[in-house]
């Protein structure tokens, strides 16, 4: 095992400069996996020895540990001689972000993947992926996503519906993307309806090289509250060719504990205060445009907000009414919040044709609301394998299915 597992080297907040990236590339890695974590090892630990399995050292696990007491994690990997492991525990309070971008600067991969302790990934398949990238000189990509529910994340209507694999359709193919095309259709919604296809380390892949350009303009590579969003966002300015994969490689977990779980269950929203993940700065640079409490919608539409001026120092055209008839579908118990930013002092004129494009945007997004509920209702219970219960057998399934193969070419597809 690397030094810094033991007791004694582990890193205290007060001298760390965490934003201080400090690793060198190794050309022998061409994978970095950073895992952000805290508090949940009964995740973390069955991936990390998931990892383990495979007998490729093209990959290293960074392991970023801000949880109460890490002894559980040394119990069980501590006495290892693994070289793979490069483990790093810290101290004290630490913001979301804080944790992801010390992880993100220790990694010393050609490529970098970032995921979430409950997340998983076929190994092979993306070491596979990622050698056609290089190849090609490819800065990123955008893997089509995976889904597995783990039990006990009931949602607040479908109960356990969900939980298991969702089986998904691979065309094993390339897609070149236009990265400033895919941030207009994120901003074109205020940023309420997630990432879409945006490069992003969260979940995907991207070149080491690509990050550190996000932080030398941004000083971070999460210039945001929401790292995913952040970082997606940052990246659609740095990044010069990424593609859309449809290859299975990344698992998008979502368990009890995460923020994915909160929204099945219908608790993903709250005062901005009391959200202690979040940098400490966040209510008091809280737009005052944006509804002025947390949720999905809301802290993507900030996190883009905010990522955009970090990186690009200019306001971009940003649809603040998209997020507002969003925040009035999802969010109803905020009418109040919504209603005092969208009539902000304005004209009369301006206030009514503010107010057509809501009631337009609502309706719009009530109706795809209402047909995923349908075909939820009708057609989920097959589409789903609830014989799966963890991310190890996720990956398992999947590797049975899928095999690590000769990837079809992309130089034929047309970009989006």
């Amino acid at each position: 095992m690397q030094s810094h597992l033991k007791l004694s080297d582990c890193m205290q907040k007060n001298n760390l400069e965490i934003f201080k990236p400090t690793a060198t590339s190794d050309s022998s890695i061409l994978l970095s996996i950073v895992v952000p974590t805290k508090n949940r090892y009964e995740y973390l630990i069955p991936l990390v020895e998931l990892l383990l399995e495979s007998t490729s050292y093209d990959f290293e696990i960074v392991v970023q540990d801000n949880s109460d007491n890490n002894e559980p994690f040394l119990t069980r990997f501590g006495n290892s001689v693994e070289s793979r492991i490069s483990y790093q525990y810290v101290q004290g309070w630490l913001s979301v972000i804080d944790n992801c971008d010390i992880g993100v600067s220790r990694a010393k991969g050609e490529y970098v993947c970032l995921l979430g302790d409950d997340d998983g990934i076929l190994i092979e398949n993306s070491l596979e992926l990622l050698r056609h990238l290089k190849e090609r000189a490819i800065d990123a990509a955008t893997v089509q996503p995976i889904f597995f529910t783990w039990p006990g994340t009931d949602h607040a209507v479908w109960k356990d519906k969900f939980t298991g694999l969702t089986r998904t359709s691979f065309s094993l193919s390339f897609t070149p993307m236009d990265a400033r095309k895919s941030l207009s259709i994120v901003l074109d919604q205020g940023g309420s309806m997630g990432l879409q296809k945006l490069p992003r380390v969260y979940q995907s892949f991207v070149s080491r090289a690509t990050l550190g350009k996000v932080r030398q303009f941004a000083g971070s590579c999460f210039p945001g509250p929401s790292p995913d969003m952040a970082n997606a966002v940052a990246l659609a300015y740095v990044v010069q060719n990424y593609v859309y994969v449809s290859v299975p490689t990344v698992i998008s977990g979502q368990s009890p504990k995460s923020t994915g779980g909160q929204g099945a269950r219908k608790q993903h929203h709250g005062t901005i205060e009391s959200q202690t993940h979040l940098p400490a700065d966040t209510s008091a640079k809280w737009s005052p445009s944006i509804p002025r409490f947390w949720s999905g919608a809301t802290i993507y539409a900030e996190s883009a907000r905010r990522a955009v001026a970090a990186i690009s120092g200019r306001e971009e055209k940003f649809n603040y009414l998209y997020l507002y008839a969003a925040c009035l579908v999802f969010e109803r118990q905020y009418v109040r919040e919504v209603m005092e930013v969208l009539l902000q002092p304005i004209s009369i004129v301006e206030r009514l044709k503010a107010s057509g494009y809501v009631s337009f945007y609502y309706l719009s997004i009530s109706m795809k609301r209402i047909l995923r509920f349908w075909m939820n209702l009708v057609g989920t219970q097959n589409h789903v394998d609830h014989s799966v219960k963890s991310i190890r057998e996720a990956v398992y399934a999947l590797k049975a299915k899928y095999k690590p193969r000769e990837f079809l070419d992309f130089d034929s597809s047309r970009t989006k």
